[in-house]
């Protein structure tokens, strides 16, 4: 159910809806344009809507709610958020259709298709195109080529994504999370090996399993379901193909794993954004943008809140590592340039091995949270775990008043 978001004050901005709005003379309500999309931009953060509801249908249904509140009466935070609450309900009650996403990476597998499935969706690697598709891809592909920098790449894999979405951009989003979700286990299998890199000449992303830049979708039968297509922003060009087919089955063992451990896990959608984001933040050539999305998954996975200074983050992640004195150094070095970098805009010219440092960071974070599957019930008891004692006296006395406690509120008859 839609509810306001308790950091905003919502009636300043209804107010200003309220001031700008106007009748047409037949008891429909308008709006100054440019005001409208400012306040329409800022209401989308203040809203918090179903976690189903895409950004397109999540701006729509706040765009309807307006006009619908200003419509019967005043605009007001608790009429636009019964309207809301109307649209939500009306959207989330839409059936489910069938869609297919079609895109390409950067891996040549040994045998093919690979198809791999998740509850009401699967994603098939080497998937091969009907006529229908490869007609309707390519005319989409040619439409799309000014949105991208760089040449599309040739000889990519292709991959088909059969999901189960109540829109076009709710199909989209869902297909690419699966496909990154699988492609974030691959990178961290390939990724966690390499603790540093030293370029030289023009940059390369960290990831090897790269996206190919525009992916369309399809009814299951391959018609266009849309004439819309979706990019990659940080596309600037194809990378080489990863060939190591021996490999490959080591790969494919680590990410069922990694799914086994995820199933287990209950707080499994925070760590599966995690792996998603990591992908994601290493596809890039930017690798200061890399280096910050990288360090906002360490909060992430650390538990630490908008209240909390970033040396709790330090802390916390710095618990994790055998070496704590050298990780907390070296953790304050990352939250350091992060500060740094924020406020000034600026970036080191040793944003590389940075950028790999947070990266071993986020590694072995979702590490530990997959190999602690079972033992806690949320990401706020792991992060409690965190911030645990080092010292083994420590330990031994909280320990002994735990001891002391149970015994207190628990006597044996």
């Amino acid at each position: 159910m839609a509810t306001w978001n308790k950091e905003f004050n919502p009636s300043v901005i209804t107010d200003r809806v309220e001031q700008t709005k106007k009748n047409d003379g037949s008891g429909k309500a308008t709006f100054n344009g440019l005001d409208f999309e400012e306040h329409v931009s800022i209401l989308t953060s203040m809203l918090q809507l179903h976690q189903e509801i895409p950004d397109d249908i999540r701006k729509r249904i706040i765009v309807q709610s307006l006009f619908a509140s200003a419509s019967s009466g005043q605009v007001t935070p608790t009429a636009l958020l019964a309207e809301v609450t109307v649209q939500e309900k009306l959207y989330l009650s839409t059936p489910k259709k069938r869609f297919r996403l079609v895109s390409s990476i950067s891996i040549s597998l040994p045998q093919e298709p690979l198809t791999i499935r998740f509850k009401d969706s699967q994603i098939c690697f080497g998937w091969k195109e009907n006529k229908s598709t490869q007609v309707n891809r390519s005319k989409l592909i040619s439409s799309g080529r000014d949105t991208i920098i760089g040449t599309v790449p040739m000889f990519y894999t292709t991959i088909s994504a059969l999901v189960s979405a109540r829109s076009e951009s709710e199909a989209a989003t869902l297909a690419l999370d699966h496909i990154d979700l699988i492609r974030g286990m691959w990178n961290l299998w390939k990724n966690r090996g390499l603790h540093t890199r030293i370029s030289m000449g023009a940059r390369s992303p960290v990831n090897a399993f790269i996206l190919g830049p525009i992916h369309t979708l399809h009814t299951p039968t391959g018609a266009l379901a849309t004439e819309a297509w979706w990019y990659e922003p940080s596309y600037r060009g194809s990378v080489s193909i990863w060939r190591e087919h021996s490999r490959v089955a080591n790969m494919l063992k680590f990410a069922e794993r990694a799914r086994r451990a995820l199933r287990c896990l209950p707080y499994r959608y925070t760590v599966e954004s995690a792996i998603v984001r990591y992908t994601r933040a290493l596809d890039s050539r930017d690798w200061n943008n890399s280096f910050l999305q990288l360090w906002s998954i360490i909060e992430l996975l650390t538990g630490t809140t908008q209240n909390d200074s970033h040396k709790v983050t330090v802390r916390r992640a710095a618990f994790i590592f055998q070496d704590h004195e050298y990780a907390s150094e070296a953790l304050r070095h990352l939250r350091f340039y992060r500060n740094t970098a924020v406020h000034s805009g600026t970036e080191t010219e040793q944003i590389e091995p940075l950028m790999y440092q947070a990266k071993n960071t986020v590694e072995a974070l979702i590490e530990f949270h997959l190999s602690k599957s079972g033992m806690f019930s949320c990401i706020d008891e792991a992060a409690s775990f965190l911030d645990s004692p080092l010292a083994l006296a420590d330990i031994e006395k909280n320990i002994r008043k735990l001891r002391a406690v149970r015994k207190y509120r628990h006597p044996v008859n």
